[in-house]
């Protein structure tokens, strides 16, 4: 069996999401050859797709709308014009199709041809399809001519029957074609019977032909609404002779094993059929939408689809939002909130409580996603830990802080305002927390030391919206594999520039090149890991601006309160340029800025050195002429006798490695980087 189709395209879609075409046609045909070749009289038993998913059967079926309206024809070539109509389906009362139909043709060919159609300017009934498909499961052909019985029967499971001349499967084709109004899609199957010359009738065994089968038996998943943080899998069941390939999709972006969230597995049943599933172990809100497998062979493919929804996991917050100090005979208020109630939309029984040191407090004042407690002079024994919880969400979230009744003869900081943060009443000795500030996102800390005296705020953790937001996306892109090579490059390059004005200020916050380090760490396994294409001299100017001597202080944070420190852009520069130098079809590239060089190129050492900078390179603030320049990288020919190929390399020098480096750590550095006194040189080389 042969299958002619409209190929699915890089989505695995056969439909376009716009613009679908006013006229398309669905035709399935079937070579028949009967005793001595002779042509055959015909009775045709069809059976038509009804519910894919195993849900609970619907009469009559959602999928009469789509057989509504079929012609069957008998001819002798593969075109319906030279043939002869059998029968057309004309019901005119909604859901009156059947799915399973016997059609008697008594009519001379060669070829049964299923057609279907849905024509421009034509008014059909309105249970009509909107679109033509063809969608069969059984084809049983009956010769009925007077000399002979026989059968022949597109049927699971392979059988040998008394009067059965062949079986096989056909696959359940969905075909939505356009840009040209004769254009069809079809199954070729040629079905040659036994030879069975001088019999009155056919008795068992009978030939059963080779033919492809190719079909997804189900598609199902363990819910179709889910919570977030829960898990999910899908699976489906193939009934299969031949290899294919297997493709996931989730809304239109194709899943790989390179994701770190998916697990997708393939294994062989006992009834011979392969299961296929693939596994969410937390499901994110970015996994909602249409989840499609798509399975094929050098012949057919066909496809499933189910969505998903997925409601958000319940967001608690409390007010004042992290732990405070206040003093004795001072007033508490508190206030518990669900920030989105959305996620309560099936949750009907509960409510919001608060517990104190885990004894539930009384006096409150509620509403369905809100609740408060007050207490107009606080005590010692108000210290304590406070939790606030809903009594009926099925996971376990929770929110808590914690409170401290200053006593008097106990020490404190006082309430300031530092950094454009509003510091609160902290007991001596405390570390102080509180939201970071304006356009900056995370938690900033301060220590009251035991003296009473504020230290000096740390806001590493502090990052500007627009980074979190950006680090967020190329998370997203390794999780869950995505190999669209076009979306990466849009977000790759959208991230790279958004940070090249964020980084080209006088100084970075200690926040902000912390994120930085670890965004440009991501870009780089994104573009080894893909292949994607991205703007290097906007990379470059990023790694220039991050090396700034003006960054020093910051440098100076990141590399205490972080593992990182400036060797993490040597590294992640390294990892870079092994691989541009992988490449056969090399582009010499060549980038000088305030605070690095690099050139990227293809060389013969047995004809030419190594020397960079060249003799003359214009840099960010002028020509410089190289016998000026106390530090370059040379290597002169090489004699390769046994080697003639040129070799690519790339050649780095850092400028200001040293003032932003921390000593300690200029002398360790592995690999092929030297130090040259207050500049960081490196010269690497494809093997």
């Amino acid at each position: 069996m042969a299958l002619i189709s409209q190929e699915p395209n890089d989505n695995g879609d056969v439909r376009a999401a716009t613009n679908y075409p006013c006229t398309n046609f669905a035709r399935e045909f079937w070579s028949l050859t009967g005793v001595n070749g002779s042509q055959m009289h015909c009775r045709v038993h069809i059976q038509y797709a009804q519910n894919h998913q195993l849900l609970e059967q619907v009469e009559p079926s959602p999928y009469v709308n789509r057989m509504a309206g079929f012609f069957l024809y008998v001819s002798n070539t593969t075109f319906k014009e030279d043939g002869y109509l059998c029968f057309h389906e004309i019901q005119t009362v909604a859901g009156t199709p059947a799915e399973d139909q016997t059609i008697r043709c008594s009519i001379h060919g060669r070829y049964i041809i299923y057609y279907n159609e849905r024509r421009q300017g034509m008014v059909y009934p309105s249970y009509y399809s909107q679109y033509a498909y063809n969608e069969l499961c059984e084809v049983e052909v009956y010769d009925i001519s007077p000399e002979v019985q026989t059968t022949i029967k597109a049927s699971l499971p392979f059988t040998t029957t008394s009067g059965l001349l062949s079986t096989f499967e056909t696959s359940t084709i969905e075909s939505t074609l356009k840009d040209h109004p004769k254009s069809s899609s079809f199954n070729t199957i040629e079905l040659i019977p036994p030879n069975v010359a001088n019999q009155s009738t056919l008795e068992t065994p009978s030939t059963t032909l080779s033919l492809c089968v190719l079909k997804i038996l189900h598609f199902k998943s363990n819910s179709l609404v889910l919570r977030e943080g829960s898990s999910a899998w899908f699976e489906f069941l193939v009934l299969n002779n031949t290899m294919y390939e297997r493709k996931w999709f989730h809304d239109g972006n194709l899943i790989t094993s390179s994701s770190t969230r998916f697990v997708i597995t393939t294994f062989l049943t006992e009834n011979g059929t392969s299961k296929n599933t693939l596994h969410i172990a937390n499901i994110l809100q970015r996994d909602k939408g249409e989840w499609k497998v798509v399975i094929s062979n050098s012949l057919r493919y066909t496809t499933r689809s189910l969505t998903l929804n997925v409601i958000p996991r319940l967001v608690i917050q409390m007010k004042p939002e992290y732990d405070f100090s206040i003093r004795s005979g001072e007033g508490i208020n508190l206030q518990c909130m669900v920030s989105n109630p959305e996620s309560l939309i099936d949750v009907n029984n509960g409510n919001l409580i608060i517990r104190k040191d885990g004894s539930l407090l009384a006096d409150v004042s509620e509403t369905n996603v809100s609740i408060k407690w007050s207490k107009s002079a606080a005590t010692g024994a108000d210290s304590g830990s406070y939790t606030c919880l809903h009594t009926g969400y099925p996971d376990p979230v929770f929110v808590s802080i914690n409170i401290i009744v200053i006593q008097p003869e106990q020490k404190r900081c006082q309430s300031e305002m530092s950094d454009g943060i509003f510091w609160t009443n902290t007991l001596a000795g405390s570390i102080k927390q509180e939201t970071c500030p304006r356009n900056k996102k995370g938690i900033a800390t301060r220590y009251c030391d035991l003296s009473g005296v504020w230290q000096s705020p740390s806001l590493i953790n502090c990052t500007n919206e627009i980074l979190m937001n950006a680090s967020t996306q190329l998370d997203s892109i390794l999780e869950d594999g995505i190999q669209n090579t076009d979306k990466i490059q849009e977000t790759v390059n959208s991230t790279l520039r958004l940070m090249k004005n964020l980084t080209s200020s006088n100084e970075i916050s200690a926040g902000d090149l912390s994120a930085s380090l670890d965004i440009l760490e991501k870009i780089v396994t994104v573009t080894n890991n893909t292949g994607s294409t991205i703007e290097e001299d906007v990379f470059y100017s990023v790694v220039d601006n991050v090396l700034s001597t003006n960054n020093s202080k910051s440098w100076t944070t990141v590399s205490e309160k972080t593992e990182k420190d400036a060797s993490f852009i040597l590294k992640n520069m390294e990892r870079f340029g092994e691989v541009v130098i992988q490449n056969d079809n090399i582009t010499p590239t060549g980038y000088s800025g305030f605070n690095f060089d690099l050139t990227i190129n293809r060389t013969q050492l047995a004809e030419n050195g190594i020397r960079f900078p060249e003799l003359h390179v214009q840099s960010k603030n002028d020509t410089v002429n190289v016998e000026d320049v106390s530090t370059f990288l040379e290597l002169p020919k090489q004699d390769q006798k046994n080697e003639d190929s040129p070799i690519n390399y790339v050649a780095v020098i850092y400028k200001t490695m040293a003032e932003i480096l921390p000593s300690s750590l200029g002398s360790s550095l592995a690999g092929s980087t030297h130090v040259y006194g207050t500049v960081e040189g490196e010269l690497r080389f494809s093997k």
